[in-house]
């Protein structure tokens, strides 16, 4: 499924949600930027997750690096992790729990609420 990036911004649990039975590919103005997908449900740490994301994420070009981000959601923990990658190394992460507000590295509008993600 594809969908533009303020689309994805104003119902981010929805395509969360949908990312589970399938990818979500994102648009800006019409070109593919990012890819929201589920993780393997066997998947039991973060290392393991992280690692999975490492060996099989595309990227896509930011600037002249080649950067891309997940977000790792844990139903169990009520939490979010946000990856920032670049240059196939991890930049950044940054894990989100109950009461704040999740932010994407790189798309500086998309931002939600983690209780909105577990209602």
């Amino acid at each position: 499924m594809k969908v533009n990036s303020t689309e994805l911004q104003n119902n981010f649990g929805k395509y969360l949600m949908l990312a589970a039975q399938e990818d979500i590919i994102i648009t800006r103005n019409g070109t593919e930027i990012a890819k929201l997908t589920a993780l393997d449900d066997k998947l039991q740490d973060h290392g393991s997750a992280v690692n999975q994301i490492h060996e099989n994420a595309p990227t896509y070009s930011y600037g002249k690096k080649a950067t891309y981000e997940y977000w790792i959601v844990n139903p169990d923990n009520k939490e979010v992790t946000v990856y920032l990658f670049a240059e196939q190394n991890i930049q950044e992460f940054t894990t989100f729990k109950q009461n704040e507000i999740v932010q994407s590295y790189l798309f500086e509008k998309l931002q939600i609420a983690v209780q909105r993600i577990f209602r």
